[in-house]
């Protein structure tokens, strides 16, 4: 980047976007297509007049969010502003005194000062309008989920491993609750944190469906489309790479299993040989979890690994796709392997169920094929079977219809 970004602030990302300050608190987007770097310019309004401004920030340090298409960001001022990012056109809020923003899907966190009194209102916004939903005393913020962490108990239960206080904003009674701080980070669909048992089913869906209405379904104009959650999956496994490689004692049988589990294997793959070793009976006891994350297994070459999954998928119940999926991994790294011959056994046997499957499944498909022609052409006799009926009726009807006719004639004749 030509410009150094402030190492306090959070990136955001929207619609191909990546958006960034720099350590003199302006703001930038990086076109992740092209990676080409643009400061941000607003339009703006002064003396009846429009005017093209750089955005500038209060502080380097969570002074702007991304909700919903809309940038809400804290000004020189201390105002915060709601940003189209369609647009470009900006207008200032009637919130003063700002000090910290942060958000989740699409409800926005602003903290304010106020003679050292702080507090945070919450609020929620669509592609345009934002509207107020309740103000708390204290500082709380959004920290990933859906829960609005009181930061003093926060700070506190992070030096003495205690309680903390936090508020979840899709519970619609906005009750502060008690959550405890886990020792370790573990891994969750919003990535590693510290308040994994506050996370809810409710929270994580609520994020899907958001991105999904926000971040891909308009994004025509890209050609390969990842399910939402396999993105989510890839920031949280390079967040976690990275952490790795600063704190080398992350390296722990817990991550290892937990990894096994999500099917991070390009993490696993920077884990020592020893500790992977060491837990390798990890694999056997989370071989279902395992199986069903193989996606991504090219990623990650170590023989110990492929030969305890080879055996697993060797059992006639597993999935024709779980089998393909490891063929094709051991096919990417095979040269990378000493024991060739065990796996080349494991695989050649894998293929011949590989084909048994397909050819099961082309059977199945000809019978369902057949029994549909079948049903059709019961259906179709039916119909003839109903239209003879009626013909035959019509017949009958004709003949009656006849012998009427002959009748009056001849007693006309008589007469």
């Amino acid at each position: 980047l030509t410009h150094k970004c402030s190492e306090y602030m959070d990136p955001y990302y929207s619609k191909q976007y990546i958006y960034i300050n720099d350590a003199q608190n302006k703001m930038y987007k990086i076109n992740t297509q092209t990676f080409e770097q643009q400061q941000m310019i607003i339009m703006g309004q002064f003396n009846q007049m429009m005017i093209q401004t750089a955005v500038q920030l209060f502080d380097k340090e969570n002074c702007f969010v991304i909700a919903c298409q809309q940038m809400f960001y804290i000004n020189p001022k201390q105002q915060l502003v709601q940003l189209c990012l369609q647009t470009d056109q900006s207008q200032v809020t009637q919130f003063e005194d700002c000090v910290y923003v942060s958000s989740f899907a699409e409800f926005i966190a602003v903290v304010t000062k106020k003679n050292s009194i702080y507090q945070t209102t919450l609020l929620s916004t669509d592609d345009q309008k934002i509207q107020e939903i309740r103000s708390f005393e204290g500082w709380f913020c959004f920290e990933g989920a859906a829960n609005l962490l009181q930061v003093q108990s926060w700070i506190r239960a992070s030096q003495n491993n205690g309680n903390f206080q936090y508020i979840d904003v899709l519970d619609s009674t906005f009750q502060v609750k008690s959550g405890i701080k886990t020792d370790n980070m573990f891994f969750t669909f919003f990535g590693p944190t510290y308040q994994k048992n506050i996370i809810t089913n409710e929270q994580i869906q609520h994020q899907s469906n958001y991105l999904k209405k926000y971040e891909f379904e308009s994004q025509n104009d890209i050609k390969t489309k990842k399910p939402v959650q396999f993105i989510i999956k890839e920031l949280n496994e390079a967040v976690l790479i990275e952490e790795l490689a600063l704190k080398p004692k992350e390296a722990t049988g817990k991550n290892f299993e937990n990894a096994l589990k999500k099917g991070y294997w390009k993490y696993i793959f920077k884990f020592p040989t020893k500790i992977i070793e060491q837990n390798k009976h990890l694999l056997d006891i989370n071989m279902v979890d395992i199986v069903n994350n193989l996606f991504s297994l090219h990623h990650c070459p170590l023989e110990v690994i492929y030969i305890a999954i080879g055996n697993a998928l060797e059992n006639e119940s597993s999935t024709l796709q779980a089998k393909e999926l490891f063929v094709k991994a051991f096919q990417a790294n095979k040269q990378l392997f000493k024991e060739q011959n065990q796996l080349k056994q494991l695989v050649k046997e894998l293929k011949h169920q590989i084909n048994e499957d397909q050819q099961q499944q082309t059977n199945q498909l000809l019978l369902n094929q057949l029994k549909n022609m079948e049903e059709q052409i019961q259906q179709i006799q039916q119909q003839l079977n109903q239209n003879t009926g009626k013909i035959n009726l019509l017949d009958q009807n004709t003949n009656l219809n006849k012998s009427n006719i002959i009748s009056l004639e001849t007693q006309a004749g008589l007469k």
